[in-house]
């Protein structure tokens, strides 16, 4: 079972990879190889690639791209290089530090659900916005506000986040000469979900009825942080509003564009639309039932009985 990396990056974010590659590097079960998927020029940022360091390059095949997919070139080095149907693919960010165990959990899972692309955080879509519903492998509030219930079993998801980490394999997507025409193309069609690669990717799966899991055991990635600069303001993430609107935004395209017909089942109180109007519906009532204690008339007990 051959089992690959595959992960792209943006001018400027050098440090930042180099310690995701070596988090990689450090796995239990080590991946037979690591590609890192590089367009001539970032579209993005409008700047061309300085030369990889070497500590970089000695971590990682690199993989010449013939277009800027976006974050969606983190998956096209593996694509580009892997022809074996049975190949393992996972795809990584690249400012995230990931947990030594990360790789051989996803193969447990994988050993389990063999049709499934895996991973521990994801999307249910069958509402338009604020109906979405998002959930983590992590503890924090956003999952409270927002999240479904997730069981130890796992549970199946419209789309899935790619931040920590989703195990794919070969045969779910084309073969190299169709790779354009039938998938690639997608994220250079609209300039929202080029910037969605969570969203094309598990898109693209859902029109080939490719089962979409996650699993609360997956271990939780870190963010690179501390002597390296939190944030350079190129995250996609960095204006959350910005982020929010190209995310609906994108949704909208690809069910436009036939994906997603079929969406996964979650009740509107696993929304944060649904939880929101259900907090709203209960203040009203609270605050009408204290209205109506305050216009009541008192009558003491005495005066009952006269």
């Amino acid at each position: 079972m051959k089992v690959v990396g595959s992960i792209t990056t943006i001018p400027g974010r050098y440090p930042k990879l180099l310690r995701t590659l070596k988090s990689l590097k450090d796995q239990d079960r080590s991946l037979d190889a690591i590609y890192l998927g590089i367009p001539k020029e970032s579209k993005r940022l409008k700047q061309s690639y300085p030369e990889l360091p070497v500590e970089i390059a000695e971590l990682c095949t690199v993989v010449p791209c013939d277009y800027d997919y976006g974050p969606c070139t983190k998956i096209v080095g593996a694509l580009l290089q892997e022809d074996d149907p049975s190949t393992i693919i996972i795809t990584f960010d690249d400012d995230v530090i990931y947990a030594p165990d990360l790789v051989s959990t996803l193969l447990e899972y994988h050993e389990k659900y063999p049709e499934a692309s895996i991973g521990s955080s994801g999307f249910l879509l069958r509402y338009s916005f604020p109906f979405y519903s998002t959930i983590t492998n992590s503890d924090n509030n956003w999952n409270r506000l927002t999240g479904f219930d997730l069981p130890e079993t796992g549970r199946s998801v419209d789309s899935l986040c790619g931040f920590s980490g989703v195990l794919y394999m070969r045969k779910f997507f084309p073969p190299k000469n169709q790779l354009h025409n039938e998938f690639l193309k997608y994220p250079l069609m609209d300039p929202d979900v080029y910037f969605n690669d969570d969203i094309m990717i598990s898109a693209y799966l859902s029109g080939k009825d490719i089962d979409r899991r996650i699993f609360p055991s997956i271990p939780s990635p870190g963010r690179c942080s501390d002597s390296i600069n939190d944030t350079d303001g190129n995250e996609i993430s960095f204006d959350k509003l910005a982020f929010l609107r190209r995310f609906r935004r994108s949704i909208d395209k690809v069910k436009e564009w036939g994906f997603f017909k079929q969406t996964e089942t979650v009740t509107l109180a696993e929304t944060a639309g649904g939880r929101l109007v259900i907090v709203t519906i209960t203040i009203i009532i609270l605050i009408l039932l204290v209205l109506l204690m305050l216009l009541t008339p008192f009558r003491s007990p005495k005066l009952l009985y006269m």
